[in-house]
């Protein structure tokens, strides 16, 4: 089977570059759309943008449209329904909609790995923040954080693919992921779980109305009302060598790899 293209935006977004480094560790080549050959039939191009992609529907190459969208405009991207094959990483999203279910894995290399002796993280072994979110601080994210300043939290957003991040994610004891919207049902956020993965950074989840292969490998789930009990009972009885944060490692990074996930994939 030829290597697929994964077929990027002309624009950057900042959210996407997590997706675009997992493609180049993982061997994928990777273009903008300008580049494509739709005409091509031993081609294989997965769109992964948050951006309409070209009419697929007289095209000789396979075509797939990965979503990584799941709430607001985005999800209706023109010419999705033209492609080949529709592929979602949240598992309820994808029945619901008719997709294939594709998870979403990781690799360990999605950790940057930056020369020591830079930065408060230089080799060390104490996490100095209890809690991370690296999301858009929406106002019922931000209710729960208020929640819980007696916590050490970094700042809000020290950028994507950056050293400032890098150190974060290395010594933050816990990942908090709260819903962005009210959405009811609400879904995974595959992409910021494959980040957490590669750090082996444990992770406390609002709740979603399937877990999937993530039930056993997550900290902890709960309903929007539960989740300041939940961080707070959490950080108040873990040590750093329960190992927590393994199980989404072992899941994403070593059973489940990026690359393989999407050859096996493209294979089914």
């Amino acid at each position: 089977m030829d290597s697929p293209i994964f077929v990027f935006p002309e624009k950057s977004y900042p959210s996407y570059l997590d997706f675009l480094k997992l493609a180049d560790v993982s061997g994928f080549q990777r273009c903008h759309e300008s580049q494509i050959n739709l005409d091509d039939g031993a081609a294989t191009y997965i769109f992964v943008t948050p951006e309409g992609i070209p009419n697929c529907t007289q095209a000789r190459a396979r075509t797939i449209f990965w979503q990584l969208e799941y709430n607001g405009d985005y999800c209706q991207q023109s010419n999705r329904e033209t492609v080949s094959e529709l592929w979602a990483s949240d598992p309820y999203y994808a029945d619901r909609h008719q997709y294939k279910y594709v998870l979403l894995g990781s690799d360990a290399r999605l950790m940057p790995n930056y020369e020591t002796g830079h930065g408060v993280y230089a080799q060390q072994v104490t996490r100095t923040y209890d809690l991370v979110m690296l999301a858009y601080m929406t106002p019922r994210r931000q209710a729960v954080r208020n929640q819980l300043t007696a916590f050490r939290w970094p700042v809000d957003y020290p950028g994507h693919d950056t050293y400032e991040r890098h150190e974060v994610l290395s010594i933050s004891r816990l990942m908090l992921h709260v819903h962005q919207h009210e959405a009811n049902p609400a879904f995974l956020p595959p992409l910021r779980l494959a980040l957490a993965a590669a750090y082996r950074l444990p992770v406390i989840s609002e709740d979603v109305p399937y877990r999937g292969v993530y039930d056993e490998a997550l900290a902890g789930w709960g309903r929007y009302g539960d989740l300041v009990g939940l961080a707070v009972s959490y950080l108040a009885a873990i040590k750093l060598s329960d190992g927590i944060g393994s199980r989404l490692h072992e899941l994403l990074c070593e059973q489940h790899p990026f690359a393989s996930c999407v050859c096996g994939a493209l294979a089914a």
